[in-house]
């Protein structure tokens, strides 16, 4: 959700707060359930194409952001 959330508000001051809220979700979710936050993630792709595309850009900015 915060991922697809920060690319809809692109511009928007809280659009780097969800994406920072993301990325310590998958950091908390790789260490205490590691399978949920692919789950999820493939979970959202399946939902459609407006979905997957959002979801996909936020997975771009939050590889971007972790470099």
């Amino acid at each position: 959700h915060k991922l697809m959330v920060h690319q809809l508000r692109k511009g928007h001051p809280k659009a780097m707060k969800d994406l920072i809220q993301a990325s310590e979700l998958h950091a908390a979710l790789s260490e205490h359930d590691p399978d949920a936050w692919s789950d999820a993630v493939d979970a959202a792709r399946r939902r459609g194409p407006v979905w997957r595309s959002l979801v996909n850009a936020g997975l771009r900015a939050l590889e971007s952001k972790m470099r």
